[in-house]
């Protein structure tokens, strides 16, 4: 099957995209690849290629930049660094993040002044969230997440998210894994009782519900051909972008017989 300009990039290609936009940014070991998706060709372009965005971070410099690569020709178009700009972060970040916090002398010390066990620190749960402009200086000078902290009863099935250990945040700097300052503010404590969730801890099943059947004997009324999507006079191309989610190419309605651009 031909690729249409506008489908996803395949496997092939990703790994393809990734290894021409390194290779023309000296192909450092630090190089990550946040983003790498297709990029729609110029509207009206005669012969469209296959193009790619490839979102580059440096892991060790911090730095950021945005190559756009012909699948085609194999190269390059353009690279453009992108200062004070900063990718979503990765699992390897998240990881190196939650560590950092875990290791921090004053992160421990501010759970154990509440009151917590050893036992309970280490199994506490650590939600990292990116975080936005508010003018502090850790958002200008470092790439951080801050971390927010669930007690869990040490099931590991427990529904965490309602015992927060409230007013206790960990900002960590995600290129060195160090936490750069513990905000603890006085709050409530969390619930003392396990918010469980599961099959053997909730109420019994009900059993007053009717049957429910949902069928299409004859199939369903729109057809895929890759990622075209057929259904009754309508026809588009459908995609998923990592960032910007469900897209809808070349959307079309058949008006009198012939295809008509919405």
């Amino acid at each position: 099957m031909t690729t249409h300009p506008l489908d996803p990039l395949s496997a092939a290609e990703i790994e393809r995209a990734a290894a021409i936009a390194g290779e023309r940014l000296g192909g450092r070991p630090a190089l990550r690849f946040p983003l790498i998706a297709a990029l729609d060709p110029p509207k009206g372009a005669d012969a469209p290629g296959r193009l790619a965005e490839v979102v580059c971070f440096d892991a060790v410099s911090g730095e950021t930049t945005e190559v756009v690569v012909d699948l085609d020709a194999g190269a390059a178009v353009s690279a453009v660094e992108r200062p004070g700009v900063q990718p979503y972060a990765l699992r390897e970040e998240y990881e190196r993040a939650e560590a950092g916090i875990r290791a921090d002398a004053g992160w421990r010390a501010a759970m154990a002044a509440r009151g917590f066990d050893e036992g309970q620190i280490e199994s506490a749960f650590l939600h990292l969230w990116p975080v936005g402009n508010f003018g502090s200086r850790w958002e200008t000078e470092h790439r951080i997440l801050k971390g927010l902290a669930y007690l869990r009863d040490g099931a590991g099935d427990d529904g965490y998210y309602g015992r927060p250990v409230e007013g206790l945040v960990a900002i960590v700097d995600l290129i060195s894994g160090r936490v750069l300052e513990v905000e603890d503010h006085p709050n409530p404590p969390p619930p003392r009782a396990a918010l469980r969730f599961d099959h053997d801890c909730g109420g019994p099943a009900r059993t007053d519900l009717r049957p429910l059947e949902i069928v299409q004997a004859e199939g369903p009324s729109f057809t895929m051909e890759g990622h075209l999507l057929r259904w009754q006079k309508w026809q588009m191309r459908v995609s998923l972008h990592p960032r910007e989610g469900l897209v809808l190419h070349e959307i079309g309605y058949e008006d009198g017989g012939r295809p008509r651009r919405i």
